[in-house]
């Protein structure tokens, strides 16, 4: 899950750099950080669990959903 968030962070940088020159704008490292940073938050998170419980004489699957914002 981290290598998928650093990947992703990572690709948005590489576009915002190579979007840059063709918009003229001037930004610098931080802003383009920041800009990352609010393109992969977002405005709200929804996240899926499944937990499977295993037993000699029985198993079960539960499935949770969870939603912020």
């Amino acid at each position: 899950m981290i290598s998928k968030l650093f990947s992703r962070t990572v690709t948005t940088i590489m576009l915002l750099t190579i979007l840059n020159p063709i918009y003229g704008q001037q930004n610098h490292a931080t802003e383009i950080v920041r800009k990352s940073d609010q393109l992969m938050q977002g405005n709200s998170y929804v996240s899926t669990m499944t937990m499977k419980i295993v037993r000699p004489s029985w198993e079960r699957t539960i499935v949770f959903k969870s939603w912020v914002g």
